[in-house]
């Protein structure tokens, strides 16, 4: 299976690994934006990522993020993930893409990802899915998608 994402894609962001700063608000197809630069504070070896900073689009009124794009250390747009569809309510004030679009400029490859369901709460992923027995081994997990 080819894609785009990267583990980060999917992780939790570790708010202690960038500096960030605050740009100036745009429009994004016509959508207030609050828009932001996280660079990266590594050093050593992590520097020699492919992407040293990203910049963040943030709906101003959903609080989620509607594009990244990603830049290498000469200031080049490698990769760019970008919401296709406007925010939906999930739950409470959460709010979430249903179709997103990732570009990867260097590999000319994109991968797209659209959701069709979303299951919330516990129940969506007992804790047994996590114990090491359960876990698919290397070569399943194509077979498993």
């Amino acid at each position: 299976m080819d894609t785009d994402l990267t583990y980060e894609d999917i992780s939790l962001e570790n708010m202690g690994k960038c500096q960030y700063e605050r740009l100036s608000d745009q429009l994004l197809d016509d959508v207030p934006i609050c828009v932001v630069r996280a660079r990266s504070g590594r050093t050593g070896a992590a520097m020699h990522s492919a992407c040293t900073h990203r910049a963040l689009y943030v709906s101003q009124a959903h609080r989620v993020i509607l594009q990244i794009d990603y830049h290498d250390r000469r200031g080049r747009l490698v990769r760019q993930f970008r919401a296709r569809t406007p925010p939906v309510r999930v739950a409470g004030q959460a709010w979430r893409v249903g179709h997103v679009i990732v570009e990867n400029f260097q590999a000319s490859h994109t991968t797209e990802i659209f959701v069709q369901a979303r299951e919330l709460g516990e129940s969506a992923a007992p804790e047994m899915l996590f114990e090491v027995e359960n876990l698919p081994q290397a070569g399943q997990v194509a077979a498993a998608v």
